[in-house]
């Protein structure tokens, strides 16, 4: 189920216009994508891998998390739905956006440029 879900955002993110810069609060304010990764990051420091997780608006009406998982072997599902929720109830907390959509992915899913950016 959470699998066809990412399937059918990630068919939806192609047809939207993204912005990584910024992310907008409900309340018309805007926050640097880095504070919702490293918020995201600090929820689940043990789980997720560092520089390795991105924020973004979707057509400035969703908030979407991708995030890759630490090399830790195979997850089962509630461990997953635990982590997502650490990851929306902590971004909450700390920047106040409400996270629509969060994918968690494997290791190394992310691509990156030579000097590491995503």
């Amino acid at each position: 189920m959470a699998l066809r879900a990412i399937e059918e955002s990630s068919k939806a993110l192609k047809d939207s216009s993204l912005s990584q810069v910024d992310v907008k609060h409900e309340n018309g304010f805007e926050t640097h994508a880095h504070y919702l990764e490293t918020a995201a990051y600090k929820s689940c420091m043990r789980f997720l891998r560092g520089g390795c997780i991105a924020a973004f608006d979707v057509d400035g009406s969703m908030t979407v998390i991708v995030a890759e998982m630490q090399k830790c072997g195979e997850e089962e599902e509630g461990m997953l739905r635990r982590i997502c929720e650490g990851i929306r109830g902590f971004v909450m907390k700390e920047e106040g956006i409400h996270v629509g959509l969060i994918a968690l992915v494997k290791s190394g899913s992310i691509p990156k440029t030579t000097s590491g950016k995503i």
